[in-house]
């Protein structure tokens, strides 16, 4: 079944209504966006998540949460990650393979954001093969690293993954509760994300996050 990331949380409110409605990953972003956040809020939130779980007696797993990072240091990227408390990120800039693999060396969880432009070297998709945990493929847009909440074309993800063996895949842009089960159905990725999909007026919406769970999975 494919699993689901319901991204760009900004408060404890929109993290419980993702644990509602049966997110497994829940992201937070650490870049300059409408939807950023501090690592210290972070912190708080997944603290709080943990403490309700444990408080509540309930033994189902919380959502892992994930850092969305662009362009920070190695050094930079663990720091968040103490500061946290959080293992897995989601590097969505220009970062290189031999910077994923030094993440991983050092435990954390690293996934790779590629924006599909229909017109890359498919060799450069599978330099990070061996060096992450995923591959996030996310719509191309001029100088965003993401978030624009514009589909790619899907077809270009059998053209790109033969690159990628044994890379689980994640695929993002422009998803919403109306499109991800066709998606899911046709692809099978390994998980789906979102973020403005399950906004309204810019804001997490909890009737369209419990939907494209329920879409992606069902």
């Amino acid at each position: 079944m494919v699993r689901v990331k319901l991204c760009g949380l900004r408060t404890l409110a929109d993290a419980r209504e993702a644990v509602q409605a049966g997110a497994d990953y829940i992201g937070f972003v650490l870049a300059s966006s409408k939807r950023e956040v501090s690592g210290v809020l972070v912190r708080q939130i997944v603290d709080a998540l943990r403490q309700e779980r444990v408080e509540e007696r309930r033994q189902e797993l919380l959502p892992q949460p994930v850092l969305v990072l662009v362009n920070r240091s190695g050094t930079d990227t663990l720091r968040l990650a103490d500061e946290t408390g959080v293992r897995h990120v989601q590097l969505s800039g220009d970062e290189t393979p031999a910077l994923c693999a030094e993440l991983r060396g050092r435990g954390l969880t690293v996934w790779k954001t590629w924006r599909v432009r229909g017109t890359e070297d498919d060799q450069a998709v599978g330099e990070f093969a061996g060096h992450i945990d995923g591959l996030l493929f996310d719509s191309w847009h001029g100088g965003s690293y993401g978030g624009t909440g514009r589909p790619f074309a899907w077809q270009d993800i059998d053209r790109l993954k033969p690159f990628l063996a044994g890379v689980p895949i994640i695929v993002a842009g422009g998803l919403t509760p109306g499109t991800v089960g066709e998606l899911a159905t046709r692809y099978q990725p390994f998980a789906v994300d979102v973020s403005s999909g399950i906004e309204t007026d810019n804001r997490k919406d909890p009737t369209k996050m419990r939907a494209f769970v329920d879409a992606a999975k069902n």
